[in-house]
């Protein structure tokens, strides 16, 4: 058996493996040492020394149990009671440290707990996502390829539809061919032929205009004898007009035409009564003889008078009432020659100024002939335009004389170019595409409808068809216009 001494107390005990702790509560034991009980000495064998005084050895320090000093026992027991006092203090120190350590052990283990849960749930969300992630990918990829499979559709309807709609076009094209030639068809049905049939009215009327502006009245004759060209009265002192049968026509212009313009509605018109037009536009001697002046711009008595307004011609109080009424300002021309000869004369209304010019004829040109762009050798046969300004018949880049060019079927001459002329009608815009009679547009538009092209205008402009609009006040060296007689039948 060992023995163990405590080192806080000093209590000894017994046992074969060190205790764990004292019966004190300390933990900590030394193994104490047994001092060994010295043997006894035996007897000198030898004899005494000699007799000689022996000297008392010197007392000894008093010595506790064990052989230590008595002073030492106590300082060391104080020592140990001290340090056991320590020991127990910071024992129970440690403890405390130790047990707080355990409870954060156990906080640190619950929170490591609950981190590695939170991981483990992060976990699980992150593979969550993947496959979210993943499905959304194969769904993008099927979007993807819904999307281009749409793309590929949406062109190939858009290309669908460009065709259909060209086919419509072609269709809306022949519809509109059929829809002409069923208008002309009717027209041919409708109209009778042009033919110079007259039986109690004259062909030509003609105003003797040789008493100037001084004169009371003009000396009106008919015949049937037309004029004649070699001699300039029919062109100055005469003012010749040409009786114009009634009927039918297709005013405007086929959608097929070179040059068409919107307002060019191709519609059906019938006038009822026949009238007189002007052979010539107005020259400017004619026109002095009746209003004492000349506004012209280039001057030439066989020249056709220009840079007249319609205000001028018709007057701005009464004469810019028309259609409402018939009435002209007494001081504008119609209003004088209204005043010396005993039937109303005025301008032609735009139906019958197209109707005139086309003389029964269905193309661009009264000749019978289209247009071939902007320079037309058709049209240098009847009319003084751009294309030929410098063709010899005078008025070098200007308007030339007159009947210099040739007339259409029913004698009339520079229907087609040399200056525009001038008509009744306020412009409307549309027309409409249906049948007419003796039409009287009444548009709120101001200005008035301009025919026939000039010398500054290209081929396209100086069609029968092509419609030009003026201001009533406004006048220009291009600006000329023709007489019409409705009630001059003899």
């Amino acid at each position: 058996m060992t023995k163990w001494q405590c080192v806080g107390c000093g209590n000894v005990q017994e046992a074969e493996a060190r205790p764990r702790e004292c019966r004190c509560g300390c933990r900590i034991l030394k193994e104490t040492e047994t001092p060994a009980t010295p043997a006894p000495s035996s007897p000198p064998t030898s004899s005494p020394p000699p007799s000689t005084p022996v000297a008392e050895p010197a007392a000894t320090p008093a010595r506790a149990s064990g052989g230590f000093p008595a002073w030492a026992v106590a300082l060391f027991c104080g020592m140990s009671v001290l340090v056991a006092g320590v020991s127990v203090w910071r024992f129970q120190e440690l403890k405390g440290a130790w047990n707080a350590l355990n409870d954060k052990t156990v906080v640190v283990e619950e929170r490591a707990d609950r981190l590695e849960q939170e991981l483990a749930d992060a976990e699980a969300r992150r593979l969550s996502a993947e496959t979210n992630v993943m499905r959304l990918t194969r769904k993008q990829a099927d979007a993807e390829n819904t999307l281009s499979t749409s793309v590929k559709s949406i062109k190939q309807l858009e290309q669908d539809l460009i065709e259909a709609k060209a086919k419509q076009t072609e269709v809306e094209a022949e519809k509109r061919r059929i829809e002409v030639k069923l208008l002309e068809l009717e027209a041919k049905l409708a109209t009778p032929p042009v033919v110079e049939v007259f039986t109690d009215a004259a062909p030509y009327m003609v105003i003797d205009l040789s008493g100037g502006p001084s004169a009371s009245q003009y000396n009106v004759r008919y015949t049937s004898t037309p004029p004649g060209l070699n001699d300039d009265t029919c062109r100055t002192t005469e003012m010749w007009l040409r009786l114009i049968p009634k009927g039918s026509f297709m005013m405007g212009s086929p959608a097929d035409e070179l040059g068409r313009h919107p307002d060019e509605a191709y519609h059906h018109v019938t006038l009822t009564q026949p009238f007189y037009m002007g052979v010539f536009e107005v020259t400017q001697r004619q026109y002095e003889l009746v209003m004492g002046t000349n506004p012209s711009t280039f001057k030439g008595a066989t020249r056709p008078v220009e840079s007249v307004s319609y205000n001028s011609l018709r007057g701005s109080v009464w004469g810019s009432q028309w259609p409402a009424n018939d009435r002209v300002d007494e001081s504008s021309f119609f209003g004088k020659l209204h005043t010396k000869i005993p039937f109303q004369a005025d301008l032609p209304t735009e139906a019958q100024w197209e109707y005139a010019c086309r003389a029964g004829m269905t193309k661009a040109l009264n000749n019978g002939y289209d247009v071939t762009g902007r320079t037309c050798w058709r049209l240098a046969e009847v009319g003084r335009y751009d294309g030929n300004i410098n063709d010899f018949k005078g008025g070098f880049a200007e308007h030339t004389k007159v009947g210099q060019y040739l007339p259409n079927a029913w004698g009339l001459y520079d229907m087609h170019g040399n200056v525009g002329e001038m008509c009744l009608d306020r412009y409307q815009n549309n027309l409409g595409t249906f049948a007419v009679t003796n039409p009287r547009v009444t548009s709120a538009s101001e200005h008035r409808v301009m025919r026939g092209g000039s010398y500054f205008s290209t081929a396209l402009i100086c069609r029968s068809a092509y419609r030009h609009t003026q201001a009533p006040g406004f006048s220009s060296n291009q600006t000329g216009f023709r007489v019409c007689v409705l009630s001059g039948l003899p």
